[in-house]
């Protein structure tokens, strides 16, 4: 799995629901760069208001998270 240049995978909600549950499962997860606007490419499970905030698992053996890529969770 790669995620590149601000690319997301996401598991977000932005109003009063509970955001979902992230669950990612490949052999090799390359993370990296931003985007012209500074986005970075990102996995992530979160809520923006008042909802609670899923979860996030990570099944990998390799995992690359470089060049301002991130791994959030809020």
């Amino acid at each position: 799995l790669e995620v590149r240049d601000g690319a997301q995978i996401q598991a977000a909600t932005f109003g009063a629901g509970q955001s979902g549950f992230l669950d990612v499962t490949a052999e090799n997860i390359l993370l990296s760069g931003i985007d012209p606007k500074r986005a970075p490419a990102a996995l992530v499970a979160a809520t923006t208001s008042t909802g609670k905030s899923g979860g996030m698992r990570i099944v990998t053996d390799s995992l690359t998270v470089q060049n301002g890529a991130q791994i959030i969770t809020s």
